[in-house]
């Protein structure tokens, strides 16, 4: 059941993309997403069914979204806070990345919320949420 749920939060989460990918101008013609998920350790199962998810649905839409190309980056975000600052601020600035997607713990969407949207990314957390963002 798990499994499904998860397809299902990525298959919504790559229509809400979509509609968004549309709004890109003509010469951006390649949507670029970083996925960071906890990838390493006892909590890696669930980074990798939302990580899985996610591309499954990519992979169904043709591997675009939008109409636009779609390029994943995913990082490990390893459970720490810190490393996962870190990993954004990489996504955002040397990436380039339009959205960040993820992660699946509260404390690490605490950490990379302000490296994602002070460099001018989208920040998409399908699961982590914290009373700060409810």
């Amino acid at each position: 059941m798990s499994s499904i749920r998860t397809a299902t939060i990525a298959l919504l989460t790559a229509t809400a993309l979509s509609g968004a990918a549309m709004a890109q101008t003509a010469d951006n013609e390649k949507l670029k997403i970083g996925l960071m998920f906890t990838l390493s350790g006892p909590a890696a199962v669930l980074g990798e069914q939302g990580r899985d998810g996610f591309l499954l649905a990519v992979e169904k839409m043709g591997g675009k979204l939008g109409g636009l190309e779609t390029e994943i980056t995913t990082v490990d975000d390893e459970l720490k806070p810190d490393i996962a600052a870190n990993k954004a601020r990489e996504l955002v600035e040397r990436d380039d990345v339009d959205f960040v997607v993820g992660p699946i713990f509260s404390n690490i969407l605490m950490a990379i919320t302000k490296p994602v949207t002070d460099g001018g990314a989208f920040l998409i957390s399908p699961n982590a949420g914290t009373s700060n963002f409810a």
